[in-house]
């Protein structure tokens, strides 16, 4: 019976699906945990945006680009979402400019997050995504891991 048992729990355990993140980030898209506000310079004042799935609002810098710092531990896939297209301008590994993938809509929902992109945060270290400058003042963000996820090319 205890060999069964555990047979049991290692099959459950084994088969369980993680959401999709895309999915996860339209369940999301009309919520927020909070505020993040993009620093004016690539140091210690910008921003902090997790790779946690969960949204926030990017509060961005008047009339010139801002910054969101990203810890990143290692190579990391990601998938960033914006609840406005055009916004996000560029990415850097520390001072390096790497630059973004091609944007396109978030196919599970591209009226609520019309532009993603796959990001291949691929060393260790503080990555920054450069927003604006964007005739708004605020932009729904969300940064999930995409391990397991990431597109097929």
């Amino acid at each position: 019976m205890l060999i069964f048992t555990l047979f049991a729990c290692t099959t459950a355990t084994d088969t369980a699906e993680t959401e999709d993140p895309a999915v996860h980030a339209c369940e999301h898209a009309a919520t927020s945990e909070g505020s993040i506000t993009a620093g004016a310079t690539m140091d210690t004042t910008a921003g902090a945006l997790p790779i946690d799935a969960e949204p926030y609002t990017a509060v961005l810098t008047a009339g010139a680009p801002g910054y969101l710092a990203i810890e990143v531990t290692g190579d990391t896939p990601a998938l960033l979402f914006l609840g406005v297209a055009d916004v996000a301008a560029n990415l850097y590994s520390g001072a390096e400019e790497v630059g973004l993938p091609e944007g396109a809509p978030n196919e599970a929902c591209a009226t609520d997050i019309p532009e993603h992109f796959d990001l291949d945060l691929h060393t260790a270290g503080t990555w920054y995504l450069e927003l604006g400058p964007a005739a708004i003042d605020q932009v729904w963000i969300s940064l999930a891991s995409a391990e397991g996820h990431a597109h097929e090319e």
